[in-house]
């Protein structure tokens, strides 16, 4: 990958992140929805979360994880559920680059939940892309529904 693009993708995710914040107090109330290559719903790499609720997140772009967590984390609770629309495609990761598949709910190695409730599913809407993406732990996971490529083969 060149500069450019490396550079284009780290922009991309600092504007997010900083658009998650500006809609904290309501991301219970309203839906997250974000478009693009790599662009999370939500995401925590460093620091931690005590509890969080959100009304609803989908995302649209290939890389482009519903939620993935890479550290020690409280409550989750996701009230519509977590859907994607794309397959695997280029994300930061800590700042290095990486090949990630769209998944709806992600737990990375040193990530791990005490419960997290999904009510409403998990959803990819491509072939080949895995609900959920289990390397880190979760002490208890609810989850109403779960489906998976339903949609485009690409």
């Amino acid at each position: 990958m060149d500069r450019e693009r490396a550079g284009d993708l780290l922009r991309t995710q600092r504007h997010r992140v900083r658009e998650f914040w500006r809609v904290d107090g309501s991301a219970r109330r309203c839906p997250i929805e974000t478009f693009g290559t790599g662009a999370r719903g939500f995401n925590v790499y460093d620091g931690t979360l005590e509890s969080g609720e959100f009304s609803r997140i989908v995302t649209h772009g290939d890389g482009a994880v519903g939620i993935q967590i890479s550290k020690p984390i409280g409550h989750l609770l996701v009230r519509n559920g977590i859907e994607t629309f794309g397959g695997v495609g280029e994300s930061l990761v800590k700042g290095v680059v990486m090949s990630l598949p769209a998944a709806a709910l992600s737990i990375k190695p040193g990530g791990y939940a005490q419960s997290i409730e999904v009510t409403g599913g998990l959803t990819t809407n491509r072939v080949g892309i895995p609900p959920i993406e289990m390397q880190g732990g979760v002490s208890s996971l609810r989850v109403s529904d779960i489906a998976t490529g339903a949609g485009d083969p690409k």
